[in-house]
């Protein structure tokens, strides 16, 4: 039975990726062409290239647990000339490169926002395009950089493989892969991910203190203006910066759910080490991984709705787009 639900599993999640693969390729082409005159969309430009790169890999690593299932379903009368396990891993380790990008990003731009709304005068003017372009690339380069130890352990080679009595390509690990990996993933993903989670849930509280306070500010002033006829000059100003701020707090409460059962994976890999890829909880800890998978597809995927909903600019270029695309 593993290896049926593992193939129904691989097939839910190769689905999923293929629609958020099409949802953030969208959305990264929306961004482009409203242009990158601001840093809010040059960050939005950056999560949903990260997002596309990561659910990329997850439907390469979803075809090949497909492909993994069918070999095992018919114990091995169905042979493939790459391995597909072996490809999996290897494709799997490069979203574990990827997504840490996309925490960064979230954390970025959640924290961004809150300084802005806590502390306007002081940090209005901090997050400029130049700045906030440079802090990106930095994240980019140390998310590449902390996870280059890991990828020179894996290779690709000939080999013969007696499970199908057939020489293919098969993925080769050095003897210090593990070790290696461990020590990458206890410093950088499992602190990334945590600290990650903690900072965004914090920026969504004060965010949501904000909110509620310029809603009643809002309706507040609607009453006064009810009264003397008086329109806010600053009303039209208020309205985009709530939408940002609406567009941002969704943004980061999606991803702090989605996070939640990776951050769980880390703990649990942390309490129990034989739940790895190459110990003894294998089979429960691939089921894992996907299940993990399916949220964070779903973190990277539905972003689109929430640009649509809270970003008018979006909306309206979306909409050009979308024509074109008809067309």
């Amino acid at each position: 039975q593993y290896p049926i639900i593992i193939g129904a599993c691989s097939v839910a999640i190769t689905s999923a990726a293929l629609l958020a693969v099409v949802s953030c390729s969208v959305s990264a082409r929306t961004f482009i062409a409203m242009g990158l005159d601001d840093a809010l969309t040059v960050s939005f430009l950056v999560l949903s290239l990260s997002d596309l790169c990561y659910v990329a890999s997850l439907l390469s690593s979803g075809v090949f647990s497909v492909l993994w299932a069918v070999e095992m379903i018919s114990n091995y009368a169905v042979r493939f000339g790459v391995d597909p396990y072996g490809a999996y891993i290897l494709t799997s380790n490069v979203g574990f490169l990827i997504y840490p990008m996309t925490m960064l990003t979230t954390t970025f731009l959640a924290v961004a926002r809150c300084m802005c709304v806590a502390r306007p005068l002081r940090f209005g003017d901090l997050f400029s395009t130049r700045r906030c372009a440079t802090a990106l690339a930095a994240f980019v380069v140390l998310t590449v950089a902390s996870y280059v130890p890991v990828l020179s352990n894996l290779g690709v080679g000939e080999a013969f493989d007696p499970r199908v009595n057939l020489t293919r390509l098969l993925v080769w690990s050095s003897g210090d892969r593990q070790f290696v990996r461990d020590v990458v993933l206890g410093t950088r993903d499992t602190f990334l991910s945590i600290t990650s989670q903690i900072i965004v849930t914090a920026c969504v509280f004060v965010l949501s203190f904000y909110l509620r306070r310029a809603q009643s500010f809002r309706r507040s002033s609607s009453l006064a203006i009810q009264r003397d006829g008086t329109p806010s000059s600053s009303e039209a100003f208020d309205g985009r910066e709530l939408r940002v701020v609406q567009q941002v707090t969704v943004i980061s409460s999606v991803y702090v759910l989605c996070n939640f059962p990776k951050v769980l994976v880390n703990i649990s890999g942390i309490l129990e080490p034989d739940l790895k890829f190459t110990k003894r909880f294998q089979k429960v800890y691939q089921l894992i991984i996907i299940i993990m998978n399916l949220f964070q597809v779903l973190n990277c995927g539905i972003n689109i709705t929430i640009y649509y909903r809270y970003n008018t600019k979006f909306r309206r270029f979306f909409g050009g787009y979308s024509q074109y695309i008809i067309r």
